[in-house]
């Protein structure tokens, strides 16, 4: 069996599907060089098995997502007729996660006028403009963070009040309305950004002129 052409046959196939290979490969990766270091020829329980076992140091929500493409891999070697061991679900930890906090219309109001008065920044120059919009972009239009961090300037079209969403956590695209008011906020904001910073091509730059960063973002809420 070569474990690598097995592993690109998937990924292709999971692609094909719409799935982002990033959400395999890097598993995956680790699960080829122990299964070539081992020199097993076949993809069975005892040739799988010892790399599932939970390591040092590993969370069980880690170890679980570690676990899910290789369980992934194996329904897709036994669908083609090339394993007939799936990875059990039993080896998958219980995990728990807490259920996510609300926010009040107190605390968002509170919020929002704490990123209306951010002061400007020397060493952070567009900080001032970004966050009072890009936040409420993300709230209102039920944005994941990175949506919002990398969306284009030719992603959103004023005149029809559609945002185009690229490639996301799913790896498909999706286009969403956006309302009159915050539609004229991010064209009010795009003109000023675009006075300042005129060649990028991210609606929320970064000095550097890519998308601001995922860390900037997450200090600055």
């Amino acid at each position: 069996m070569n474990i690598s052409d097995c592993i690109s046959q998937m990924l292709e196939y999971k692609e094909s599907l719409g799935y982002s290979r990033s959400t395999y490969e890097l598993y995956l990766a680790d699960f080829k060089r122990y299964f070539e270091k081992t020199d097993a020829e076949e993809f069975t329980a005892e040739s799988v098995l010892p790399w599932c076992a939970m390591r040092p140091f590993e969370t069980p929500t880690g170890f679980k997502r570690r676990l899910v493409p290789l369980r992934e891999l194996s329904k897709y070697l036994s669908a083609t007729g090339q394993a007939d061991f799936i990875l059990p679900l039993t080896l998958f930890p219980i995990t728990h996660r807490e259920p996510p906090y609300i926010i009040s219309d107190s605390e968002l109001i509170s919020f929002f006028n704490g990123c209306d008065k951010l002061p400007y920044c020397k060493s952070s120059p567009y900080r001032h403009l970004i966050i009072p919009v890009i936040f409420r972009l993300i709230y209102f239009c039920g944005l994941r963070p990175n949506e919002g961090r990398e969306i284009k300037r030719e992603d959103f079209d004023f005149s029809s009040k559609t945002l185009l969403i690229r490639r996301n956590k799913t790896n498909k695209e999706r286009l969403i309305p956006v309302s009159a008011d915050v539609t004229e906020m991010c064209q009010v904001y795009s003109e000023k950004m675009g006075a300042i910073s005129p060649d990028t091509e991210y609606l929320f730059p970064s000095l550097t002129g890519g998308p601001c960063r995922k860390k900037w973002l997450a200090e600055a809420f």
